[in-house]
């Protein structure tokens, strides 16, 4: 006899809850600021989003040819500090693995990489993550600090540290070797925590990285076997609709690159526009199975600087 009031009233607490957390609008860019000079201009183009439930910069935040001193840390925190709205950021190569050139001042990789974790990740101010209820397993929280979960409504956002430059997979470097596969055991843990962590319905899934992985090879390069071995899992593991964004390429493309291959059909790629241009790209979901995501790009006027450097 009870039946039927109850499943009304399940049914109006399910409408409650979609009610009180609608899909998640954001903004997300990459490759930017090239110059110390643009950085006013990324500042304008956050402004420019309006209200939205987060920002996100995924990855190179200066030139793989400039300094990687404090300054250009300390100089992009202050920047992600001053937005009201919170940040997600992913590493990129040009932020800690290419710190090894001498161009970029010989650092050392892993060195920079912790100095980064420190500047970005120890002060819960600079990206105010708590906002967003971010989740991370014990395990990680003090080595892979930039590693970490969130859900908004019904969809779930992984955040990896995958990065260009062949993902500092190099051979002939045991230091580099040993970060690099830690580091990809440790993006597989993020995963399957975020998918113990929330297994009711999902409206989407979204991957958010730095490095374009080679997404269009069938064999990628080494660096990036990993993370497709992880992507397939995730497609083969979920029945949601799976949506990967990245920078790297400077390019604005949006594509299902797997198209024809094993549940290639839920995955769904966003590559980001970079340096030169100053552009990022907001993101928002539509009730429509074969294109369940919209996105508009968001570009300024390019500042009046030399475009000699190339893209790196």
């Amino acid at each position: 006899m009870l039946r039927k009031p109850l499943l009304a009233l399940l049914m109006m607490l399910a409408a409650a809850s979609a009610l009180a957390h609608p899909p998640p609008v954001f903004l997300v860019s990459a490759d930017n600021p090239y110059d110390e000079a643009d950085l006013p201009q990324l500042d304008a183009l956050y402004r420019a989003a309006g209200k939205v439930t987060f920002l996100a910069h995924l990855g190179d935040i200066k030139a793989g040819t400039s300094s990687c001193q404090d300054t250009a840390y300390q100089r992009m925190a202050a920047l992600f500090k001053a937005q009201s709205a919170p940040l997600v950021y992913s590493p990129g190569d040009n932020d800690w693995t290419d710190c090894r050139r001498l161009v970029a001042g010989d650092f050392d990789p892993q060195e920079r990489l912790a100095r980064l974790r420190q500047v970005f990740f120890d002060d819960p101010s600079v990206l105010r993550l708590d906002q967003l209820g971010v989740h991370r397993p014990k395990a990680l929280a003090r080595d892979y600090p930039e590693l970490f979960w969130f859900r908004y409504g019904h969809v779930l956002f992984i955040n990896w540290h995958v990065v260009g430059s062949d993902n500092n997979r190099l051979s002939d470097d045991p230091a580099a070797m040993a970060e690099y596969q830690a580091r990809s055991q440790a993006n597989m843990l993020i995963t399957a925590a975020a998918l113990r962590g929330y297994k009711g319905y999902l409206r989407a899934i979204v991957v958010m990285t730095h490095a374009s992985m080679s997404l269009d090879r069938p064999l990628p390069p080494r660096g990036y076997r990993p993370t497709h071995r992880l992507l397939k899992q995730l497609l083969a593991e979920t029945k949601a609709p799976v949506l990967l964004i990245h920078g790297d390429d400077h390019t604005y493309l949006h594509d299902q690159p797997w198209l024809g291959r094993p549940n290639g059909e839920r995955l769904w790629r966003l590559e980001l526009p970079g340096y030169p241009r100053m552009a990022g790209v907001k993101v928002e979901f539509v009730k429509d199975k074969q294109a369940p995501f919209r996105f508009t790009e968001l570009e300024l006027p390019a500042p009046d600087l030399p475009k000699n450097r190339p893209p790196d």
